[in-house]
Parts: C-alpha cells; structure tokens; sequence
C-alpha cells in the first residue's frame, strides 16, 4: 500500500485511446474535414485549454478524461483533464474566433440536477460514478432555458445568435455502453424537428432575419419555444 501515492485516476484512458484511434478517419485537427475543436483544463492552473491543432487523439482524450475516474492527459509536458468541467460551449472559441453570424448549440449532455436525480443515482449500478458526475457537473450552462429551443446573444459580445436545442433525451446511466443508438436517434429527430422551421432563414442569407425575434425578452434571452 502506498497510500495512494501516485494514483491520479481509477482507469487509464490507453483502453479508450485505443478504441477511438480505431475510428478516427482524421489523425490531426488539421486533416478534419469540418474544423473541430477540444477543450480540456489545465489541470496545474485550472484554465481553460482550446485545442485546434496537432494530434487528435491526445486532445480528445483530455477534453473527456473525467477527474478521480480517469487519469489525466499528458500533452506537451502538461496534464488536462475533461473541460466541461469549466465549459460545455466555449462561444469565445467558436463564433467569436470565427466571426459567425450564427452558432447552434445542441446540448445533448445528461442533467444532474435536483434530488430526483440523486434518488435515480442511488439506485443505478456504478451508483460513486454517477455521483460523482453530479457533482462535478451541478453548474448549470448558461444557455440553458429548459424549452426545445431557445435564442440567445453571444455573451461574449461578438454579436452571433445563438440557437440552442435541449432535446429531451432517454436516461444514459454508467457504464455508457448501451442506449447510445436510442439517444443518439432521439436527439437527431428532435434537432430536424426544430430547427427546420429556421434552415432555409440561416442558409439564404449572411444576416440572421430580425423577424425572427421580435419577442425580446432580455439582453441575453432573445425568444424560445417549447417543442
């Protein structure tokens, strides 16, 4: 026994690390055919870290490398760990980089909140797992309004709408081995649903319509509806 010594996580991310290089197509940021980012924190300084070049597999592996579950990432000499810890949609990274004039945000994410979900846990297998993700995970996302679909300015103020989809999805406990295809098939019908009425607005013009939102509600909230 040495008291923990040197323990920096319950598993190893080599497993998960395996099973993903399987499958990437692209083995850097750069050969990605749509840009993709990750975020991961800085474990050392707790910041927020964005990862937009280079290997993938070691930035992916970050960005979901749960604290105390999984051993942290080491990259370029400094350790990461999973970065919705701080953030779930880094607007900073995305629309206020890239000058959109629209970002969709689909939050897929399981919800961890009140004591329904903290009964629910204390009855699932892996019960320190899914505690420990409620957590870690308790901050509510900023965008967040609880309706299918809701519009918000960047807080960043860079000026982009932002349309975020909160799909009502089937509980996914740990481990998450099975009803990904359902949550998957589920959060896909809903995304087609309610976004339709607004694709041909986004594709057919620069400037997201104003009519769109008449409804102003806040300098943040700009309208949402249920669906």
């Amino acid at each position: 026994m040495h008291q923990g010594r040197g323990c920096t996580g319950l598993s190893s991310t080599v497993p998960a690390g395996e099973f993903t290089q399987s499958r990437l197509m692209a083995k850097t940021f750069e050969e990605c055919v749509i840009p993709f980012h990750a975020l991961a924190v800085h474990v050392a300084t707790g910041n927020k870290t964005i990862f937009s070049e280079g290997e993938l597999l070691p930035a992916m592996l970050a960005s979901a490398a749960v604290p105390l579950l999984y051993e942290p990432v080491e990259i370029d000499g400094e350790w990461y760990c999973d970065g919705a810890l701080l953030d779930l949609a880094p607007t900073d990274a995305i629309c206020c980089q890239h000058n959109l004039d629209v970002l969709i945000i689909h939050h897929v994410a399981q919800r961890h909140e009140g004591k329904t979900s903290l009964d629910r846990a204390m009855q699932q297998p892996w019960t320190m797992i899914e505690l420990l993700n409620m957590l870690l995970y308790q901050r509510r996302p900023w965008y967040l309004s609880d309706q299918a679909v809701t519009f918000r300015h960047c807080p960043c103020g860079c000026g982009a709408v932002i349309i975020i989809l909160e799909p009502d999805l089937p509980l996914l406990a740990w481990p998450v081995t099975s009803s990904g295809p359902q949550v998957l098939a589920s959060a896909r019908q809903q995304a087609g649903k309610n976004l339709g009425p607004y694709v041909n607005a986004m594709h057919g013009t620069k400037e997201f319509p104003p009519s769109l939102f008449e409804e102003i509600s806040g300098p943040g909230v700009i309208s949402g509806c249920r669906g």
